[in-house]
């Protein structure tokens, strides 16, 4: 039984390899044009947050570190499979559950936090992150000494 080479689909009369480029092409060019709604990097009118809020709510025998920045990098490491958070400039407090705190963002548009126990009583709290009243981050934790939670965020606009 004889088998039929692959044949390369046709477009407009073209055949061989300009017929396979064009293909490509119109692919291509079709699934941009389908993911672009999609993306709000092209949306012109993307407002982005200028206010982060943090709340901590729980309970804490000691005090815990509040550690935030609007000054970071995130750094790839490509051997690792795995992205690090590095700080630039932070300030760091002592905190007791409940506490909340606004933070201007809206000159870097990035906004890191990372809450850790020190003490060596556990800790059972919540993290709660808000970007101009939407929250993006809530968590809850039982943290013994040296735990911590930490969230990260850079927003991309047009």
């Amino acid at each position: 039984m004889a088998t039929k080479a692959a044949v390369p689909p046709r477009v407009a009369g073209m055949r061989g390899p300009a017929c396979v480029r064009a293909s490509t092409l119109l692919f291509t060019a079709a699934a941009l044009l389908l993911a672009a709604p999609a993306c709000n990097i092209l949306d012109d009118d993307q407002e982005l947050p200028g206010t982060a809020r943090v709340e901590i709510t729980g309970t804490a025998a000691g005090d815990l570190e509040l550690v935030t920045s609007t000054d970071f990098l995130q750094v790839n490491d490509l051997e690792a499979d795995a992205t690090y958070t590095q700080l630039v400039r932070a300030d760091t407090a002592l905190i007791q559950p409940d506490f909340s705190r606004d933070y201007d963002i809206a000159a870097t548009n990035r906004f890191f936090v990372r809450l850790t126990n020190h003490a060596t009583d556990v800790a059972d709290v919540t993290l709660t992150v808000s970007f101009d009243g939407v929250v993006e981050y809530n968590q809850q934790a039982t943290m013994s000494e040296g735990g911590a939670l930490e969230f990260s965020e850079i927003f991309f606009g047009t």
